[in-house]
């Protein structure tokens, strides 16, 4: 007979859990036929689908009753709570460390296959096995071998019979029904434990053969357990954009108007205040009428006021420092001023040398 996960159904809403501090420091031993039996002095405790069950006796031999997967495990520890429940754990030779690998030492040292105190013979007085009561420590416990997450097959043992289903006068129905059993958890992975220990147990009692132990498989269910997947990466932080973008937006604000107030100052420079401003006094505006009233044609194309351009040089090349450009701005305003004064006195001048040349050609 054998178990596997694609011929079983997947029972998801199976739950098996062990109570905390579910231990016994001490149990009574002795052997049935080819078979190790412990009786813990304080039994195991098991909840199977809400319901608790107590094992007052384990079972340990060779090897294990079923394969799973196509393996067959060297041993076998079945844990019974009466008819009702049954749980296998099979073991197989492994390391001696850690909780699982000591969990049979305290058993396989008192035996010994050449003495009825080691269970080996049968006593000649009473022709039984011998029994006696053995130390395992008070960190013995079934959560040594198996946890809640560990995967598990599970069905109720139980054989088929025949029974009458209705007895006519000319005609008799037969059917078939189960007969009640236990309710069997046989878990899929075998255990490690220290090779010494099952050597032992192979060397003082025989083999037990299979069909001695379960009735029957019918319709097995599978609970996978907890999946052993790795915990997921941490998803990577979003980098926060909002003080870069503000610090970017505020850098960017800052020289727009650090560009325009120079701009502001070099249209004031070359145009005047009033205007950039779009602002005439009265008086400004009539004085720029009477300068207006005879132009004088340029000889030649306009030539921009050096001053200005001095201004503008300046700024070009200190622009990166807001005080250096304070400071050309305010030798271009002064430039344009002095060529502005100079204008202004040229035009002056020119009614009065106008009227001398007129006056002399009278005389």
């Amino acid at each position: 007979m054998g178990l596997a996960i694609a011929t079983s159904e997947q029972c998801a809403s199976c739950s098996l859990s062990f109570p905390l501090g579910n231990t016994a420091s001490a149990s009574a031993m002795t052997r049935d036929k080819n078979t190790i039996v412990l009786r813990p002095f304080s039994p195991f405790v098991a909840v199977f689908n809400g319901r608790q069950f107590t094992f007052s006796e384990l079972l340990l031999y060779y090897p294990a009753p079923l394969r799973v997967e196509g393996l067959q495990a060297d041993a076998v520890l079945q844990c019974n709570s009466g008819t009702e429940l049954e749980i296998f754990i099979p073991l197989k030779k492994g390391s001696t460390t850690g909780a699982s690998g000591a969990f049979l030492s305290a058993v396989s040292q008192r035996l010994d296959p050449a003495t009825s105190a080691g269970l080996g013979i049968v006593n000649k007085d009473s022709n039984q096995y011998e029994r006696f009561d053995i130390v395992t420590g008070q960190d013995w416990s079934l959560t040594n071998l198996v946890t809640t997450d560990a995967p598990y097959f599970t069905w109720v043992d139980s054989t088929l019979e025949q029974y009458v289903k209705a007895d006519l006068m000319c005609d008799r129905y037969i059917g078939w029904r189960s007969k009640p059993g236990p309710q069997v958890i046989y878990f899929q992975n075998p255990v490690p434990v220290s090779a010494a220990d099952i050597d032992k147990l192979t060397a003082t009692v025989r083999a037990v053969m299979p069909n001695t132990v379960l009735s029957n498989i019918t319709q097995p269910l599978y609970f996978s357990g907890k999946a052993n997947c790795p915990a997921p990466a941490p998803k990577p932080k979003t980098p926060s954009s909002t003080g870069l973008t503000v610090a970017t937006f505020g850098n960017a604000f800052t020289n727009f108007i650090f560009v325009l107030l120079i701009l502001l100052a070099v249209a004031i420079v070359s145009f005047g205040v009033q205007t950039v401003t779009g602002v005439r006094l009265i008086g400004d505006i009539s004085a720029t009428a009477k300068d207006i009233v005879k132009p004088t044609p340029p000889s030649g194309p306009p030539v921009p006021e050096p001053g200005v351009f001095a201004g503008l040089k300046e700024l070009a090349t200190s622009a990166t420092d807001p005080a250096a450009a304070l400071k050309a701005v305010a030798a271009a305003k002064g430039a344009a001023a002095l060529n502005t004064a100079a204008g202004t006195a040229s035009a002056a001048a020119a009614p009065a040398a106008a009227a001398a040349t007129r006056v002399a050609a009278a005389v």
